[in-house]
């Protein structure tokens, strides 16, 4: 549960946006041990998204880590569907361009 997008939480179906979430959270558990939503339990997490609870931001629990992999990390995590990177290919491109930039 700790992966799921807010829109599948709230009974919408799973997209390649949905899964831009999944990815995020990923990343973002990789860089901290710890993730941008968290909840002891499935029902405790959906309440957060329900609620609208503000996520942990990247930037917030790694400053120390390049601006650009924070934007992107946290675009991939953007709550709303329409702010995220619409496609697995923009998601990679946008990772690869922040690390160049490094």
């Amino acid at each position: 549960p700790l992966y799921l997008a807010p829109e599948v939480f709230a009974g919408e179906p799973r997209t390649p946006v949905s899964d831009i979430y999944s990815a995020g959270v990923l990343l973002f558990y990789l860089a901290t041990g710890a993730f941008p939503v968290d909840g002891q339990s499935a029902n405790e997490v959906k309440l957060k998204h329900e609620r609208r609870t503000p996520p942990r931001l990247l930037r917030d629990v790694r400053a120390d880590l390049p601006e650009a992999f924070i934007r992107v990390v946290e675009r991939a995590t953007a709550a709303r569907p329409a702010d995220r990177y619409r496609t697995a290919g923009e998601l990679e491109a946008a990772l690869s361009q922040a690390l160049r930039q490094e």
